[in-house]
């Protein structure tokens, strides 16, 4: 009999644990959009100030786990923008149907490729730009394969000119806002995902106790006025002349991950945050298919609305942690759902051997594109 395996022995706390933070915070602000009237409204500088904490370092983290792939061979390429499409397009496209089934908009299912290509700017964004991330860094990944030892400048370069392409054409007006595949935040959070893939998994940890508390109120501290003074031209849509303060608020945002990070695995329950980290893309879809459609409510009780929005938070939680544990002993139904299986046990990893083989004309099991 399977037995239930909290951890995988491959991945990193520390990122982790900044992940699990991340993934709560976003739960969060979605379920307090519904609670708290007027929360992202004209003085609702609260929301812009969760909104800081909670996305920036979702990129950062993952530059930073980037930094561990090898360069990609001409068909390790293939392979890899094969893997990649089934991790960030199956979750996609299965929240899609799901939400025409669960709302009944089976009838204008006429209209259900305007759904496709535009629910990403309200919620599915985070699949395209993680697709579009990811291909122009196998680019540099594969540059890099003819020359193994300028892999950071390649991966890197090849980022950067992404971002400036994006960023004229954008400014030019050759391409617009709420578009297919979300070029706003690419530019926003392209250059957090080069810091991190620059920075790499290994960064030194505080020792420090003070150091770490230090880093956390200062990250939050310079974070406060930016959210009071600047709401709401900060948002998710580029605006020049808010750009650079997005740029220096995700940038305290990592400070104040960076700290609280530390001082977190100082705890003896770590571990929990570890363990919850592992599932921030099914926490992100779960909850989104449970709340994405609800409408503000009109709450004007303190109390109430804290016990409501308690009560939606655990419920997200409660879902993902649900969904999970069955679809552990059911791998080819969590695959299908969210593109992978988090356990890498047997079914992915036959899965996508086939597909190697496929890309591999001899047929040898190279790990020349690494894990």
């Amino acid at each position: 009999m399977k037995t239930f395996k909290l951890r995988n022995s491959t991945r990193i706390d520390f990122m982790d644990i900044g992940k699990c933070i991340a993934i709560l915070l976003v739960v969060l602000t979605h379920v307090l959009q519904r609670t708290v009237y007027g929360y992202t409204g004209k003085d609702g500088w609260g929301s812009v100030l969760i909104l800081m904490l909670a996305v920036p370092p979702f990129f950062f983290f993952s530059g930073m786990s980037y930094r561990l792939k090898k360069p990609l061979s001409p068909l390790g390429f293939l392979y890899d923008i094969i893997r990649r499409t089934f991790l960030y397009l199956l979750p996609f496209i299965w929240f899609i149907l799901l939400r025409m089934w669960i709302y009944d908009q089976w009838p204008t299912f006429n209209k259900a490729w305007d759904d496709l290509m535009l629910y990403p700017v309200s919620g599915l964004w985070v699949c395209w730009i993680m697709l579009w991330i990811s291909l122009v860094l196998d680019i540099g990944l594969f540059i890099s394969y003819f020359f193994p030892k300028l892999k950071v400048l390649f991966v890197s370069l090849s980022l950067i000119i992404g971002f400036i392409i994006l960023m004229i054409l954008r400014h030019n007006g050759n391409i617009q806002h709420n578009n297919t595949i979300g070029y706003d935040y690419f530019i926003i959070y392209g250059p957090v995902f080069l810091v991190g893939y620059l920075v790499g998994p290994y960064i030194l940890k505080i020792k420090n106790i003070y150091l770490s508390i230090a880093c956390v109120l200062i990250g939050f501290g310079c974070l406060v006025p930016i959210a009071i003074y600047n709401h709401p031209i900060i948002t998710a849509k580029f605006l020049m002349k808010s750009q650079w303060m997005m740029y220096l608020a995700c940038f305290c945002s990592i400070v104040f991950y960076f700290g609280l990070i530390n001082l977190i695995q100082k705890l003896k329950f770590s571990n929990v945050f570890a363990f919850f980290g592992q599932f921030t893309m099914e926490t992100y879809f779960l909850h989104l298919m449970l709340i994405k459609h609800w409408k503000g409510m009109h709450l004007d009780n303190n109390w109430i609305i804290f016990w409501t929005s308690l009560g939606l938070f655990m419920l997200c939680l409660v879902n993902t942690l649900a969904v999970v544990v069955v679809t552990y002993f059911i791998p080819f139904l969590h695959f299908i759902m969210f593109g992978k299986h988090y356990s890498h046990y047997k079914f992915e990893n036959n899965f996508f051997n086939r597909i190697k083989d496929f890309c591999y004309s001899n047929g040898r099991l190279k790990m020349e594109e690494g894990s």
